[in-house]
């Protein structure tokens, strides 16, 4: 055996661990251990939050393409609708049956004219009773004695009546008196009328002096106009 080599006895022995060293490293391995438990902490905090925000920015992105998209629609909805317009426009432009009722009066004028004056977008009650007081019933030579129009429809019933396809009315009352022939001619007259006229109501009388006195209600109609307008909307997130 080498004399060099420390035999076991020559080997120091460890220290026991005492009770005060022990409370050291416990408390030691405490720290460490809170220490790595509050930086995993706010890690995780961290990614939870890039998390909600990941997530809420990918839904907003998605509403936006979705209203995007259905813009896109629309636009190639509007798109086919113009060309189908486009298309009617042109057959009313080119119509015989509209131009053969043409006022020659002005020259200007086209056969869509004779499709606004037969529904124009207004009541516009003045203009129809000076229509058939100037123009329609001196035509046949009676004797006008009562002549009324009016709107008789409120903003809201337009409103709603747009909403629902149903086209206005604007009421009337006219009250007449001529010959048989007259009378006869003055009804044909208001029957070949562009704008179109549903009577309700037609009183028939005979006077002493052999003449007929007539009192006629209806109505005619309009449709309002519709507008188009390039609307912006915000999304927010």
């Amino acid at each position: 055996m080498d004399k060099s080599t420390p035999t076991p006895a020559s080997v120091p022995a460890s220290k026991p661990l005492t009770g005060l060293r022990k409370r050291q490293q416990i408390e030691v391995t405490n720290k460490h251990i809170f220490i790595w438990i509050a930086i995993t902490s706010v890690v995780v905090s961290f990614c939870i939050i890039a998390l909600q925000f990941l997530v809420k920015e990918f839904l907003f992105n998605q509403k936006v393409i979705n209203e995007k998209s259905a813009t896109n629609k629309q636009i190639i909805a509007n798109i086919s609708a113009g060309k189908e317009l486009t298309n009617n426009v042109n057959k009313l432009l080119a119509d015989k049956n509209l131009g053969s009722v043409q006022r020659q009066t002005d020259e200007e004028a086209t056969t869509l004219n004779v499709v606004l004056d037969a529904l124009p977008v207004k009541g516009d009650a003045t203009s129809f009773a000076n229509s058939l007081q100037a123009v329609v019933l001196p035509q046949s030579g009676v004797s006008i004695k009562e002549l009324s129009t009016s709107v008789g429809e409120t903003d809201e019933f337009i409103a709603e009546a747009t909403a629902t396809s149903e086209v206005p009315t604007l009421p009337f009352k006219a009250g007449f008196t001529g010959s048989y022939e007259q009378i006869q001619k003055a009804l044909v007259d208001i029957s070949r009328v562009i704008r179109p006229i549903s009577l309700t109501k037609l009183t028939i009388r005979s006077d002493d002096d052999s003449k007929l006195q007539v009192a006629i209600e209806g109505h005619t109609y309009y449709q309002p106009a519709r507008t188009i307008e390039i609307k912006k909307e915000m999304r927010k997130p």
